[in-house]
Formats: C-alpha cells, structure tokens, sequence
C-alpha cells in the first residue's frame, strides 16, 4: 500500500493505493494521525479494503473532511469492488461516497 499526502490550506488530502488490510491499516491510521487539519481520503486507486482497513475510517471519522452541510465525511470512492464493500456492510450510509474529487466534495 502507498499513501501521497497532498497538504491544501484547509485539508490535508491522503490518496491511498493498493491493498487496505490487516498488514496496511496501521499506516493509514498512522497517517491520519498525524494530520493536524480535516482530511480527505481518496480510495480511487485502491484495489482491496478487508475489515481493518474500514475499521480505521470508522475509528477516524471524525477527522475526515465534513461534506458541505452535512454532517457526514466524505471519502471518494469510485464504482468498483471496493465500494461494494461499503455498500454491503452499509457504511455508504455513514460516509457520503463520491466518485471523483471536486470542489464541491469539500467543507
């Protein structure tokens, strides 16, 4: 798995890639943690997200960049399995799920 931090002015964006697991989740909690700002995780280029992986974004909502009023975090997440992963464990009800990153995503 890979992590790019992108720091903006208001939000520190994470593009996760590859494989969200057991062996990777500590990463990304690692990363999350050490942001000092909202973040928004971008899971475009993820290709597998196990139960660790979602227990991290559970666990770190509410660092999660907010949706524009809503009081919902925003990951983007494509169409794919890994949404369908999101989709059967219904956190697509929890997170607002978003194909692709724009302006409008952000708080």
């Amino acid at each position: 798995m890979d992590i790019a931090v992108t720091m903006h002015h208001s939000f520190d964006q994470l593009v996760v890639s590859g494989e969200l697991d057991l062996a990777t989740a500590p990463m990304l909690s690692d990363a999350l943690a050490r942001s000092t700002q909202p973040v928004l995780v971008d899971l475009s280029n993820l290709t597998f997200i196990d139960s660790s992986g979602l227990n991290v974004l559970i666990a770190n909502a509410a660092a999660l960049t907010r949706a524009r009023d809503r009081d919902v975090a925003v990951l983007v997440v494509p169409h794919g399995a890994v949404r369908r992963v999101f989709e059967l464990t219904a956190l697509d009800e929890v997170f607002e799920l978003v194909d692709t990153l724009d302006g409008s995503n952000l708080a």
